[in-house]
């Protein structure tokens, strides 16, 4: 009788225990049991599909969804951030903000939206800033110094030594440019030829600005 009384005396205290890791395993935060739903709003699933891209400025957007369950979202990127981190089935609103970026080049950061066993992503990519100020270490090293983003720039600041080679590559791959500093940098000689003139190869002479040197841009500051 005594055993009896034991053992169903341990049930009611095993109980309570029980269901508490149950709700604590519980990926949704709501009864695991209930398949997860989840839908972007009409003006939001634009997000999900095709990413949300922003200027260099520093900007925000706001992403609404519905969902049944507790849901948790977290970017890749630190210039990137999502508000707040996590909601309730209740409240599927959450806003992404980028950072100004300084640099030229543009970057990428991946937001990942977590609605019970599923997984939903945005990517987020942000322009670069336009004005890139470049010293070249070495005649001849623009190309390689500017990186693949150089079509981004605008105003182009240039410092140290050019040849033939990077003048060659400003006139050839650099003809959208709004602004070209030049105040601080050398011409040498050396390097490819810069342009031909239909009779002639032309090369850079040092502290000269020799033919067609600069015709490619109309307004180079020099």
């Amino acid at each position: 009788m005594t055993t009896n009384k034991l053992y169903i005396l341990l049930l009611f205290i095993a109980a309570p225990l029980f269901m508490a890791c149950s709700s604590d395993n519980d990926e949704g935060g709501d009864d695991s049991g209930v398949a997860t739903q989840f839908a972007p709003s009409k003006e939001s699933t634009t997000y999900f599909a095709n990413g949300i891209d922003f200027g260099a400025n520093s900007g925000e957007q706001t992403v609404t969804f519905t969902t049944n369950k507790r849901w948790t979202a977290l970017s890749t990127e630190g210039w990137c951030t999502v508000t707040p981190g996590k909601g309730s089935a209740d409240d599927g609103t959450m806003t992404i903000k980028v950072s100004e970026n300084k640099s030229y080049e543009s970057r990428e950061a991946v937001v990942t939206l977590k609605t019970g066993e599923l997984n939903n992503y945005i990517t987020v990519r942000q322009g670069g800033a336009g004005t890139a100020k470049i010293h070249l270490d070495a005649p001849g090293t623009l190309e390689q110094q500017l990186g693949e983003d150089y079509g981004n720039i605008k105003e182009l600041i240039l410092t140290g030594e050019l040849n033939g080679t990077d003048f060659k590559f400003l006139r050839e791959h650099m003809l959208d440019l709004e602004g070209l500093d030049l105040s601080e940098a050398r011409i040498v000689s050396g390097g490819d030829s810069y342009y031909f003139n239909g009779s002639e190869e032309l090369y850079t002479e040092t502290d000269k600005v020799t033919d067609y040197l600069l015709s490619f841009f109309q307004k180079p500051k020099v």
